[in-house]
This record gives C-alpha cells, sequence and structure tokens, in this order.
C-alpha cells in the first residue's frame, strides 16, 4: 500500500500511478473504495500527459482533492509499440462507499474478494451445510491462499498481515482437516507461519 506524497520521495512520479487491485479516497468521517480489475493506472486531477521529453509537465506535488482517473489506456511508449487499440474494450469496476476512516484490513479483504471470487459447486440440498475449511481469530490476517501440498499430505496457507506490526493468529481447522499439518514455508509482511491441525501462529 502506498499513500501518495506521504510515501513518496521528492522527484519521484506524481503523473500517473499502477494500481494493484484498490484505491481508496477517504477522511475521518467517510470514504471509497475504488476497485478496478481490468485497467491498472490511474491519475490524480487534473488530466495531465506527459510525453518522453523534457520535464516541464511531471507534477512536483498533488493537489488535494477527491477525483481520480482510471487511465484505461495509453500511447506513452515511444517505440515499437502501436498507438491505437481496435475493437470493444470492456472495463469493470466496483465502488464501495464506507463510514468512518480508512481501514486497511477491510479493504484488503473486499478488493481480493472482488479479484479472487468465492467458487459455487453444485451440492446435496438434503445435507447440513459444511463449516469452513479453517477460521482465523485476527481480523488483520487475510488468508490468500488455502491449497493441497504437492504430495498431499498436508495443506499450504499463506497469510498476508495487512498492517505494518507484528501480529499473533489463532487457525481453528474443520475436524476433517485436523490431520493436515501447515509447514513453515515462508511469510508476507509482519506475517508468519507454522501450525499443525489447530493451533497459534
Amino acid at each position: 500500500m502506498v499513500r501518495p506524497e506521504l510515501d513518496q520521495l521528492p522527484g519521484a512520479n506524481r503523473n500517473y500511478y499502477c494500481v494493484q487491485r484498490w484505491c481508496d479516497l477517504s477522511n475521518e468521517q467517510f470514504g471509497v473504495t475504488w476497485v478496478t480489475l481490468d485497467a491498472n493506472m490511474m491519475q490524480f486531477a487534473p488530466i495531465v500527459y506527459t510525453p518522453a521529453w523534457g520535464l516541464e509537465p511531471w507534477r512536483s506535488e498533488i493537489d488535494p482533492g477527491g477525483t481520480l482517473y482510471s487511465w484505461v489506456c495509453n500511447n506513452h511508449w515511444e517505440t515499437n509499440y502501436k498507438a491505437g487499440q481496435e475493437g470493444p474494450l470492456s472495463f469493470r469496476y466496483v465502488l464501495r462507499p464506507h463510514a468512518g476512516p480508512y481501514d486497511q484490513a477491510t479493504v484488503q479483504r473486499f478488493a481480493r474478494g472482488v479479484h479472487q471470487p468465492l467458487l459455487a459447486f453444485a451440492s446435496d440440498g438434503t445435507k447440513p451445510l459444511a463449516n469452513s475449511a479453517l477460521s482465523l481469530d485476527n481480523d488483520a490476517v487475510i488468508a490468500t491462499c488455502l491449497k493441497p501440498t504437492r504430495d498431499g499430505t498436508g495443506l499450504v496457507l499463506r497469510l498476508f498481515n495487512t498492517t505494518d506490526t507484528s501480529q499473533n493468529i489463532a487457525v481453528q481447522c474443520r475436524e476433517d482437516a485436523k490431520g493436515s499439518g501447515f509447514e513453515p514455508l515462508g511469510r508476507e509482511t509482519g506475517g508468519s507461519s507454522g501450525a499443525a491441525g489447530n493451533g497459534e501462529v
């Protein structure tokens, strides 16, 4: 997650940004999360076109405001790229207004849910619904992957810590998954792994 201006060095690019899943515009009272699935560049108002030469069009700062533009196409690249694109184009977005200030965990969970939606499978309506394969007791940590190991003897669980501080988390498994072991294969920012069946991480 990058905060424009606050996390940028002097001279860094402020004319456009590459987006990984989402942007969020918020104050202390309310905000809106904007998730993009197809167009991964955006620009703050006003619209600025930057040629491949000269320094004058490059912004030195961003004026505070609540307007951003999705940059669906661009022809910045001056060499070996076609300047136009033919045919119908589809760009998908999801907007989520929210009360209160920006919350990293909530935004990450929502955006990942849009990009990695649940898969629907047919079920037997005469049988009770099965419980979730696992549950986490810390909302600041997201399970981004749960899959069998290559040899089929365990599970690979990948956790993502949405904060910049260390987090403790307890993993609860469904009864039929407790025989599988979780191996410490690595960690993402601020998180860790390594539990057998139910346990704390």
